[in-house]
Order: structure tokens, then C-alpha cells, then sequence
């Protein structure tokens, strides 16, 4: 018999809820997590277990100390945890991984007669050391990894605590990689970085799940052109330069931000001396955000294309940006597959001078033309996109 396992940060509605009330963030690697998941199940015969902890701010900012363990059932027949564990900052991830661990050998013990498969989420230490003891105790076990960014390369604003720990769990994870049979890339070139054999890996830069309608009717209550991002408010992401690009073109533009980063407080005082800049802060509700993103006249992504991140990531929120229909401007990075920009509207920096050129150019085109655009990229990403196409190339991919 085969048994499929998932460690990452699979969530339940309660789950969800009890995180969003203690001022905890579903990230947008959480629906990308989750579009692999559904789409694997739907679309094959594979029912996963899950063994799962989220990536969390340290108590207080996240109002829980003691996170509980949480046991339910996506499916009649699967079990599904969520590990418990002392949320102390520096402590955490110690604490964490033990907890995990301890699941994971449980489980394994439990089905160490079975053919087992285990699919890991991220390059997260937590989760890679949990699978090791799986392929300890079962040594025929197929080790999967998910892989949709470079840890190293993600976090730009690092106190020196915390680049020595990260320089420890980047030791663990490069020891732990090597255990991983098959490679899921968010980008081609984390595999020369990685070193992966070509036969052991394919990209897969994420999905959209179409039983989200996407069916938004476009409300505006201004005339101004509306500029939106969300994401990562952070200098590495264009916020900076986002913003003086809208305050130098005037009025007739107008700024939405989404999103959280290292520059809130920066953005915050902008946005209270000048009306066209609106920051929205972090949203937890899709709906809103997809609601918005509907309202607007265009919405961009300005990855610096010369940060060295910008090999190793794919902005997921272009999926949901493109289902906007609406035109989306995006840096020419080396993440985003070449496929993409004949529906993208590419600039060859994040630069404000750039920036503003590109919005003007856009504002300067008929609603038809810009509606046009819009269609086009959503009718992309709705038919070569969905959880259905990216999954059965995993489901491929992994039986091959």
C-alpha cells in the first residue's frame, strides 16, 4: 500500500481563523501551498496525511506563547496535525522542529510496511529534518521538496543574532537537501544553485485555483488612474521607488499598497501628508484584496531584476494580479518565466524614472486597449495555469 505524507503549513478553517485572531499572517505562500495540495488530490488518487507548523511572528506580536496542537481530517480517511510548541522569540524554531520531529516518527512508525512518499514545503529546517527521520526509520522512503524561493536570499534586514542563526539552519538545510529524491522549482536556476541532477527536477512556478471565481465588477469611486501593489513593502521590492514614481507624476494618479515589510513606518508617514498615496496595510481577507486588485487601472511588480533574488523567485501574486484583468506591469527578472511577458507589460528596472514611464504609457492607452491586455492575461493563466494543468505535471513528474 502507498501512504503520501505533506509537512508544511496546511490549515484547516479553524486553524486559519484562530491564526488571523491572534494577529498571525496567512501568507501568499499559504495559497500557493494550498493549490498543490487540492490540486494533487483532485486530480490523482493520492490522499496525503499532513504534518504542519506555520511560520509565525514571535509572542507578543503574535498574541499566543503557547501554541496548541490541532488534530483533524481533510478527507474521511487522512489524519491532519498541526504541532504545538512554545512560541519564544530565538526558542522557536528549536522548539518547533522537535515537535515536529516527534510527529513525524510517529507517523513513520506507524506505516514503516507501507511505500511511503513524503512532500515537503520549503526549504524550512523544521520541515527537512522531520523528513529525515521518516527515511531513517522507512530507508525506501521518496523524499519530494517544494521549493518556491532561496531562504538565504529573502530576508534582506537581519539583526546580527539572527544572520548567525540563519547561517546554522542554512548548514542544516544544505546537509538535509541532499536526502531529496525529486525537485519541485519555482525557477530554473535554483537548480545550478542547487546542483540538482536535470532528470530530478522540473519548475512548477505555482497555480491558480479557478473554483475562485475571479468574477469581480469593477467599482471605482474616483477618476484618478489607480496604481495597486501588494506584497512585501520593502525597499528589495520597489516601494521606495514606487511611491516617488507616483508623487512626480501628480494627482491623477492614486497609490494603493497592500502588504507588510520593513518600510511600514516609512510608507505610513507618506501616506499621511500626501492623499494620492493610500496604504492599506497587511490583508487577510482574498476577497478584499482580489476586490481591489479588480478596481484598479493597473498593478505591478518591481523585483529589483539586479538583486540576486531575483533569479530564485517567482512573484505568486502575478497570478492573481493577471486574473484581475486588468494590465499588470512587472521588472524583466529572471524568475519570471520569458512565456510570461507576452502578457505582461516588462521593464527593464525598478527605477522611478522607469516606473512612471511605464504607468504613463499605460494610462495613455483606450479601456478598450487596456481591457484587451487584461483579457488576454487572464485567459493565460486560467487555461495553462490552474491547479489541474501544474498538478498532473507534478503527479508526472513524481511517477516518472
Amino acid at each position: 500500500m502507498q501512504k503520501y505524507l505533506w509537512i508544511g503549513g496546511y490549515l484547516d478553517d479553524y486553524l486559519k481563523k484562530d491564526i488571523i485572531e491572534n494577529n498571525g499572517k496567512i501568507m501568499s505562500s499559504y495559497i500557493s501551498q494550498k493549490n498543490i495540495f487540492d490540486g494533487i488530490e483532485k486530480n490523482s488518487t493520492i490522499v496525503f496525511d499532513s504534518i504542519n507548523s506555520l511560520r509565525l511572528e514571535h509572542y507578543p506580536k503574535y498574541k499566543k506563547l503557547f501554541i496548541k496542537k490541532h488534530v483533524w481530517s481533510h478527507q474521511k480517511s487522512a489524519i491532519d496535525v498541526y504541532v504545538g510548541y512554545l512560541n519564544l522569540k530565538y526558542l522557536a524554531i528549536k522548539l518547533k522542529t522537535i515537535t515536529l520531529k516527534r510527529e513525524c516518527r510517529k507517523w513513520a512508525n506507524k506505516n514503516k510496511n507501507k511505500k511511503v512518499t513524503v512532500f515537503v514545503f520549503g526549504m524550512h529546517s523544521p520541515y527537512m529534518v522531520s523528513a529525515k527521520i521518516i527515511k531513517k526509520i522507512i530507508p525506501n522512503t521518496k523524499l519530494v521538496l517544494i521549493n518556491p524561493d532561496l531562504p538565504q536570499f529573502m530576508d534582506g534586514n537581519q539583526s546580527v543574532i539572527k544572520k548567525i542563526l540563519k547561517r546554522i539552519d542554512g548548514y542544516t538545510i544544505n546537509k538535509t537537501f541532499k536526502l531529496f529524491d525529486k525537485h519541485i522549482l519555482y525557477s530554473k536556476y535554483m537548480a545550478d544553485a542547487l546542483k540538482i541532477d536535470k532528470k530530478n527536477w522540473i519548475v512548477m512556478e505555482g497555480s491558480i485555483n479557478l473554483e475562485k471565481k475571479f468574477n469581480y465588477i469593477k467599482k471605482q469611486d474616483n477618476n484618478k488612474f489607480i496604481v495597486m501593489y501588494s506584497g512585501v513593502i520593502g525597499k528589495m521590492y520597489g516601494t521606495v521607488n514606487l511611491i516617488k514614481s507616483i508623487l512626480e507624476l501628480g494627482d491623477e494618479y492614486e497609490l494603493w499598497l497592500f502588504g507588510t515589510g520593513d518600510l511600514d513606518e516609512y510608507t505610513k508617514k507618506i501616506a499621511q501628508t500626501h492623499n494620492n498615496i493610500k496604504f492599506f496595510g497587511y490583508c487577510n481577507d482574498s476577497n478584499i484584496l482580489y476586490q481591489y486588485q479588480r478596481n484598479s487601472s493597473v498593478l505591478i511588480t518591481l523585483i529589483d531584476p539586479y538583486s540576486p533574488v531575483s533569479n530564485y523567485c517567482f512573484p505568486s501574486k502575478i497570478f492573481e494580479y493577471l486574473m484581475s484583468g486588468n494590465p499588470v506591469i512587472s521588472t524583466k527578472i529572471n524568475g519570471i518565466p520569458n512565456e510570461y511577458f507576452e502578457y505582461l507589460i516588462p521593464i527593464e528596472n525598478n527605477e522611478s524614472e522607469t516606473i512612471s514611464k511605464a504607468i504613463k504609457e499605460v494610462k495613455n492607452m483606450t479601456q478598450e486597449e487596456r481591457d484587451k491586455i487584461g483579457k488576454k492575461g487572464k485567459e493565460f493563466i486560467s487555461k495553462n495555469k490552474n491547479i489541474d494543468v501544474q498538478a498532473k505535471k507534478i503527479i508526472d513528474f513524481i511517477n516518472s
